[in-house]
């Protein structure tokens, strides 16, 4: 080789060498901070979405993302799904995070042109939808550190290196756009699934009040003898044939009356009408909003606007004005109900709609200067609208709607009655115009709004119970069970599944067990009693995603170890010792260890020890009979707590105010 050649083949870069990888070729790699930095980022955000996407197709409860909720407006808003794929934005998020998050581990921090264009692009997507939140109140935190957590990553990948000048400008893309697709098909699936499940039910029961309108039968009634026509009727309030178009003149402040079977105090429709809604709405509900659309394009309805009759009664779901809900989940919901009734109070009915129709609008936020400008726009007294905006006399309707939509078993918004029968399935495409042109149809007597009388919610729990399909239950279910009366074999079935830390399950148990001390002499046949462990904590139970009783676990454990050891008599007396008042706040090992004598037959001879106890209750087998009962639980449709089956028949409420039902419901169940 000579001289000229050595020099050519040792200034020749390394990069430049055939065989040598590119990545490694690079000046210098990137920082294993930014690197690492990135991926937490990456797996933070897409465990985010996932928790979002579990809410939304796996009905799993999230802190702060129920019903109502910020997170749930968000998710049903029209910012909530991907238009033309009809996806999820968290799923979509999902797909994404885990194509970046892979495609940065592989080319280790160092992507191409094309992926940072990309990322860029997504982080201004991010943007937007934080102003977006900001903007329509929809403050979602999980929603919100996701787009945080894309920032930071997005940051990491513009201060990391680039890669070599022979590297391809999209380094990762291939491999993100394979991650991308392949996620998204799964969850394209799992959501096109789970909305046409959803759409099923909704289906379902609207077909069933459906056929309630159209051919109507008998309530049931607390007394046999007794019919719905026996019932005092309420006085019908005055109705205006049509939505007035004029302010009328201003009426004085009064106080409301009591509150009455389903009527309204601003009617718009005809003073009679064939079909007549009452609805229960929250200004901040998205769902009320859709229906809210739906009644509007009723009323532009040739041969239908004529026979309607349409009032409104307020829900707010806040604490502020309802003392019938725990969670402040709508802030400005009792201000917007406060609003429309002052409009109403001191310019009639026409004043309300118009108010009521603006709140929508706005999604019932709105800042004081909004509203000032509203009112004058409307030509009503400013000064008189924000005195008597929060007055008593205000205040006490909103009191009366609340309490009558109590009295009604309410448990969301909207909630809407038409002729007297409650609108099921109402998020069914257009279910309430469905709903009133079915009825329209068949072209129903009139009567003055107020002459319906609803379910009470006593009559509404037995209602749905007489309705509900069995469901065929998981053999887990009848894994271990106690039959009431020393009968040792039962015929009416009964299966909680709970969690020992969950009160409602602690109630409902104790109500159970009640009743089977005291099944023979009822008249009815024996009962088998089981529970099934659905415990809220992630210590023992791998099908929820975050821990919210911190007892959960070591109650179930304490059971299954007991049962391992001493057998299934053993097993309910731990089970009934645990449920004691009281037992449960200080449960632990030494408590169990100094019970445990109570648990065994007279005649045992081997006593359960802590260290025994604590040997059993170490053992995988435990925790694993705990998790299969769990996912029992999941596969036959348990989305909340206690989840109650009679006979295979599931029960959506239990009690009512202060009263159970389920001696009732099991007599029912057991005369059928």
């Amino acid at each position: 080789m000579t001289p000229q050649k050595q020099r050519r083949d040792s200034s020749q870069a390394p990069a430049q060498r055939p065989g040598t990888s590119p990545i490694a070729a690079s000046a210098a790699p990137t920082s294993p901070i930014l690197v690492w930095g990135g991926t937490l980022a990456c797996a933070g955000a897409f465990f985010l979405c996932l928790l979002l996407l579990l809410a939304a197709n796996a009905s799993v409860a999230l802190p702060g993302c129920g019903d109502a909720s910020p997170c749930d407006q968000a998710s049903k808003s029209v910012w909530g799904r991907v238009p033309g794929v009809n996806v999820s934005v968290a799923g979509v998020g999902l797909c994404y995070f885990a194509a970046c998050g892979l495609a940065w581990l592989r080319t280790r921090g160092q992507v191409g042109v094309v992926a940072r264009t990309v990322v860029t692009l997504g982080a201004l997507v991010s943007a937007l939808y934080i102003a977006v939140m900001i903007a329509e109140r929809l403050l979602c935190g999980y929603c919100l550190a996701s787009h945080v957590l894309h920032f930071v990553f997005v940051a990491c990948v513009w201060l990391s290196r680039r890669p070599a000048a022979t590297q391809a400008p999209r380094a990762g893309v291939g491999l993100a756009l394979v991650v991308f697709l392949l996620s998204f098909a799964v969850v394209f699936g799992i959501e096109t699934r789970t909305q046409s499940k959803a759409r099923a039910t909704s289906e379902r029961e609207l077909a069933g009040s459906m056929q309630a309108l159209t051919q109507p039968t008998d309530k049931p009634t607390d007394k046999p003898n007794e019919k719905p026509s026996d019932k005092p009727q309420p006085t019908p309030a005055a109705a205006p044939a049509t939505a007035p178009t004029t302010a009328p003149t201003p009426q004085p402040v009064t106080s409301p009356a009591a509150p009455t079977a389903l009527t309204g105090r601003h009617a718009w429709g005809p003073a009679q009408a064939g079909v007549r809604i009452v609805m229960f709405t929250d200004y901040q509900c998205p769902d009320c909003k859709l229906l809210e659309a739906q009644l509007l394009r009723l009323m532009q309805t040739p041969g239908i606007r004529d026979d309607l009759t349409v009032a409104v009664r307020h829900y707010p779901i806040s604490t502020l004005c309802n003392p019938h809900v725990t969670q402040n989940r709508h802030p400005d919901a009792c201000y917007a109900a406060f609003a429309s009734e002052t409009a109403g109070l001191l310019g009639g009915s026409s004043a309300f709609w118009t108010m009521h129709t603006w709140l929508f609008e706005n999604n019932g936020s709105f800042t004081r200067e909004a509203l000032a400008q509203q009112v004058r726009t409307m030509q009503l007294d400013e000064a008189l609208f924000f005195r008597t905006l929060e007055s008593p006399p205000i205040k006490a309707l909103i009191t009366e709607d609340t309490t009558l939509a109590n009295s009604l078993g309410i448990a969301f918004t909207p909630m809407i009655f038409i002729n007297g029968i409650e609108l099921r399935g109402y998020t069914a495409p257009d279910a309430l115009v469905r709903a009133v042109t079915a009825l329209a149809a068949t072209k129903p007597a009139k009567a003055a709004l107020g002459s319906d009388i609803a379910f009470t919610a006593r009559e509404r729990a037995l209602d749905e119970f007489a309705k509900a399909l069995p469901r065929t239950l998981p053999e887990r279910f009848a894994r271990r069970v106690k039959s009431g009366g020393g009968a040792t074999k039962g015929t009416l079935s009964i299966v909680i599944v709970g969690d020992y830390a969950e009160p409602g399950t602690r109630e409902a148990d104790a109500a159970i067990r009640a009743l089977l001390a005291t099944s023979n002499a009822a008249p009815t046949p024996s009962m088998r009693y089981s529970f099934v462990h659905f415990p809220v904590n992630q210590a023992c139970n791998p099908h929820v995603p975050f821990t919210k009783h911190d007892k959960a676990c070591i109650a179930a454990r304490l059971v299954e170890a007991v049962d391992m050891l001493a057998g299934p008599a053993a097993r309910w007396r731990a089970h009934e010792w645990i449920m004691q008042q009281g037992v449960l706040e200080t449960l632990t090992l030494d408590t169990a260890a100094a019970a445990a004598p109570s648990f065994l037959d007279a005649g045992a001879t081997e006593p359960l020890t802590k260290e025994l106890l604590t040997t059993a209750m170490a053992q995988p087998f435990v925790d694993e009979q705990i998790a299969t009962d769990a996912k029992a639980a999941l596969d036959a449709g348990v989305t909340n707590l206690p989840a109650i089956f009679i006979r295979g028949r599931p029960v959506r409420t239990w009690k009512v105010g202060n009263e159970s039902l389920l001696a009732e419901l099991l007599a029912r169940a057991a005369g059928e």
